[in-house]
């Protein structure tokens, strides 16, 4: 007789759900909750990353008792939406997590989930003919964590068991984590367990540290090696679970000494509100309108500018000292100075102005112009001022964003 034990895994990437939209954690508002918002939207990322030490990606390999052979091959298909119901119960993981589909990865600033659904199916061979004697279909989940603070993280996995039948009740899971980049180990847990009824569920949990270096940043991918062994298999069968969440730490972030990590690949949303900005929001409103960047959903992102000398040029090509400035106003540039679509590093081209802006039609600033460029307007002094520190308080320096990263600007 010979048995077979196949392990099959699926991991493909997919939108994170609607409701989920905003990042928690660093969500800013003002006392009154109407001035600004700030969140990070859901990044999908283009290919899943395996352990370096990708054990097998498919075929067979004999094991230790005689006429044994397990088999391990990758699964491409989704799980079916009712199966992804009977799992939440169990699944150890923030609900967020829980509802993205299965096989699929989405990640916010400092959260990450990756779903995928596996089966463990038990083969049997006697006299030539083979059969079905056990199967396993389960989920697992990688849900990582990242402090904007510490360069310490940490990668949860929880393995659920959706269905089990047959020989593959009793199946013992087991879990060591790892990383790849920069990256060292700093702690892991994963408990031997026994996954014999449906609904049955083990976690484990490991933590990372990325070395410190001064002015410097590193990249880091955490994943787990899980092992499965049905109860007529003498030796376990490992495989390396994919993960896309890849770790961004660093230590170089302008006025913070502390190192963190965050993921990148999601882009930050910065939101202020008409109704308490009304002449900041209407002057960014407009000039995205007439085509500048930086409007989620655009594909055009801004991205951070950190050198002082060019932000100081940006200021001056937007809003030059020979524009009259208004009792009680000054002058707003959009896109910001600290980025580099800003009015020099931008392309020093295409200025333009509203009619209700108090900045007379000129080469340099033409109202009605559109595409590519730079804006200026007179605004209120104190929304100008009040907009301008918390573009720094609530999205440069909470969220981590590095000379180069992109971000968006809404308006509502």
């Amino acid at each position: 007789m010979r048995t077979v034990a196949a392990i099959a895994l699926a991991a493909v990437l997919a939108p994170l759900p609607a409701f989920a939209g905003d990042d928690p954690s660093i969500r800013s508002t003002d006392s009154a909750g109407t001035a600004y918002a700030v969140h990070s939207r859901a990044a999908t990322v283009a290919q899943p990353r395996a352990g370096a030490r990708l054990t097998s990606t498919g075929g067979c390999a004999d094991a230790t008792a005689p006429g044994v052979e397990v088999c391990l091959a990758v699964d491409t298909a989704k799980r079916s939406s009712k199966a992804g119901a009977d799992r939440r119960a169990a699944a150890a993981v923030p609900q967020w997590c829980q509802q993205l589909g299965t096989g699929a990865t989405s990640m916010l600033r400092t959260e990450a989930c990756t779903v995928s659904p596996g089966t463990l199916t038990v083969r049997r061979t006697q006299s030539g003919v083979t059969r079905v004697t056990g199967l396993m279909r389960f989920t697992v989940y990688q849900h990582t964590t990242t402090s904007v603070t510490s360069p310490v993280w940490t990668h949860q996995v929880t393995v659920t068991a959706d269905f089990v039948s047959g020989d593959a009740k009793g199946t013992e899971v087991r879990g060591v984590a790892d990383c790849s980049g920069e990256c060292a180990d700093h702690s892991q847990s994963f408990p031997l367990a026994t996954l014999s009824a449906s609904g049955a569920s083990v976690s484990g949990e490991s933590s990372f540290e990325w070395p410190v270096e001064f002015d410097e940043r590193g990249t880091a991918t955490p994943w787990w090696t899980l092992s499965f062994r049905a109860p007529p298999i003498a030796e376990p069968h490992p495989l390396d679970v994919p993960t896309a969440a890849e770790v961004r730490c660093d230590n170089e972030l302008p006025g913070v000494s502390s190192p963190g990590c965050v993921f990148a690949a999601s882009v930050p949303v910065i939101t202020w509100y008409s109704s308490a900005l009304p002449a900041y929001g209407r002057h960014i409103k407009e000039a995205q309108a007439s085509g500048l960047p930086g409007s989620p959903g655009s594909g055009r992102p801004l991205h951070r500018l950190t050198n002082p000398a060019f932000q100081e040029v940006n200021r001056a090509t937007s809003c030059p000292s020979s524009l009259p400035r208004p009792s009680d106003k000054s002058c707003d540039e959009y896109p910001f100075a600290s980025t580099y679509e800003g009015g020099y590093t931008g392309g020093g081209t295409g200025g333009r102005t509203f009619e209700w802006c108090e900045i007379a039609d000129s080469d340099t600033h033409r109202i009605g112009r559109t595409g590519p460029g730079f804006s200026a307007c007179m605004i209120d002094e104190e929304e100008n001022s009040g907009a301008g520190r918390e573009l720094n308080t609530l999205l440069y320096i909470p969220y981590r964003v590095l000379d180069n990263d992109p971000f968006h600007v809404e308006i509502q």
